[in-house]
């Protein structure tokens, strides 16, 4: 519970949103995105009009209602309503539309980029312990910004805020769902993941119809060639296909052989330090630091210059929908294993979080503490914590994140890994059996992905080569910190396919 004197009207700057104004209501909507509820799409005009009509004085059923819809809703949105004196901010279950709320100068802000208010309102001031956090991961735990008294809005959160008073329910949580009936047999599995994935596709397809070209930045690793998969079965033709980094890298030939047999356009950016240092000249890179780090995230940098050149070569404009594989991995279990199931008690719970999700050296009590209320608040069980914040923090606020290098070159996206029922359908898969995305990887060959794209040999993000086995063992035991130290003093740099160590 946060309270505020507030002096004067609420400041909201929410580029890229459309506005519902109902007067006999009393209300205004600010909505962005598109959305299926239980698998039907949605007439955004009359939804909205439901909403504002069913929504009234008694905040706690307006809350429950907008949850009883949003936990049946599938697809990318963010949304503020307005009813008389009342605000809901909700957003959907990954936090892909950064959303900001607070108290500046006694005055109620909602807005999408805290850069800009800035420049309009004047500064924030800096919370230390929030700064702290930032450092150590590379984002900031919970709802906090770095800036006191400014909030973000979480996944699958809904927020209310009354005069001087700002409430949250969650009506999603990314938590283990208990199995009902014992593992089915692998081919079974995979014929329900197959079923799931269509029906995620088919609906990011109907929520698009609009769409220009769909592009695909494509790696040579799994959950970008399923994107590919999946939009080659379900028949789009306007499918582009890119990837980037060094020249003749083992993810370049995959992607190049995925690409050409689906019958996909290919393009490869080359990346150099070069072409680096001339967006650092022209005020791009500074300019999207800005625009993408909102007092929360860390700015994902990975494929801006390549979006850059695809835009400026004319290659990708307005209209143009991008599709990354986030975060399939995650979900598929790539980030669970015998560290998060040997987990027990609250102590060992933080252990892992912190090694997994700190800087080496950053255990200071803040942090703990921290980490530590979102445990006991949270619910979930020690195996499941390290997932559940792995969700909430990195995933939310970096990995998804880097959707803002697209808002950034004025292209739209999706995720359609996020789709309610794929979601769901790998909350109930088992802890053993998906660690590792081991169901994952064993699906792929029972008939998710097309025979022609099945057989090429996956990439990873390193250059192997020139390594040997004292190499490998050293990068294996040393801290990052020192890794990076060694490498400044000996004037080496890291090897990567995709050259992310020019950034």
């Amino acid at each position: 519970m946060t309270k505020e004197n507030l002096n004067s009207d609420p400041s909201i700057t929410l580029d890229g949103y459309q506005l519902f104004t109902f007067e006999k209501e009393d209300c205004e909507v600010h909505f962005r995105g598109a959305l299926h509820i239980d698998n039907v799409l949605v007439d955004i005009g009359k939804w909205i009009q439901s909403l504002a009509g069913q929504l009234g004085s008694d905040q706690s059923a307006s809350i429950e209602y907008l949850a009883s819809e949003l936990v049946r809703a599938s697809g990318l949105f963010s949304l503020v309503i307005r009813k008389g004196r009342d605000f809901y901010l909700a957003g959907d279950r990954i936090r892909s539309i950064s959303l900001f709320y607070g108290f500046h100068g006694g005055r109620l802000l909602l807005a999408n980029n805290l850069d800009e208010y800035q420049k309009q309102n004047g500064t924030f001031q800096c919370d230390d312990n929030r700064v702290e956090e930032f450092v150590a991961s590379g984002y900031v735990y919970a709802n906090r910004t770095v800036f006191k008294d400014i909030y973000t809005l979480q996944a699958g959160e809904i927020v209310a805020i009354r005069a001087k008073e700002i409430s949250s329910r969650r009506y999603f949580e990314y938590k283990r769902r208990e199995q009902s009936e014992p593992y089915k047999d692998l081919h079974e599995f995979a014929s329900e993941l197959d079923q799931a994935l269509l029906g995620a596709f088919s609906r990011m397809i109907e929520q698009t119809p609009d769409v220009n070209r769909w592009f695909v930045p494509l790696s040579g690793g799994h959950d970008s060639r399923t994107v590919a998969n999946f939009l080659h079965r379900l028949g789009q033709k306007n499918v582009v296909c890119y990837t980037y980094g060094k020249p003749e890298n083992i993810q370049m030939s995959s992607s190049r052989q995925v690409a050409e047999a689906l019958g996909f356009e290919w393009h490869f950016v080359e990346h150099t330090e070069e072409k680096w240092h001339k967006l650092h000249e022209r005020g791009l890179i500074d300019a999207y630091i800005d625009f993408a780090f909102n007092g929360a995230s860390t700015p994902h940098l990975q494929d801006f210059l390549a979006v850059t050149e695809l835009k400026e070569k004319g290659i990708a404009g307005p209209g143009d929908v991008f599709v990354p594989g986030h975060t399939y991995d995650f979900q598929t279990g790539a980030n669970f294993g015998e560290a998060d199931m040997a987990c027990e008690n609250r102590d060992m719970v933080l252990e892992r979080v912190l090694a997994a999700h700190t800087r080496w050296g950053d255990y200071s009590s803040s942090l703990t503490h921290t980490i530590g209320d979102i445990f006991d608040s949270s619910g979930v069980k020690p195996r499941h914590f390290q997932e559940y914040f792995n969700w909430q923090e990195l995933r939310s606020k970096f990995t998804i994140n880097s959707l803002r290098c697209y808002e950034f070159h004025g292209c739209d996206f999706r995720i359609p890994f996020w789709d309610r029922e794929v979601v769901e359908f790998w909350l109930k898969a088992p802890d053993k059996e998906r660690a590792g995305r081991k169901l994952s990887f064993q699906a792929e060959q029972e008939g998710i992905l097309m025979d022609q794209i099945a057989s090429i040999p996956f990439g990873g993000n390193k250059d192997r080569s020139g390594k040997n086995l004292l190499t490998d063992f050293l990068t294996w035991i040393l801290p990052g910190s020192l890794k990076t130290w060694l490498r400044k003093i000996s004037v080496r740099k890291l090897k990567m396919n995709e050259a992310l160590n020019q950034i």
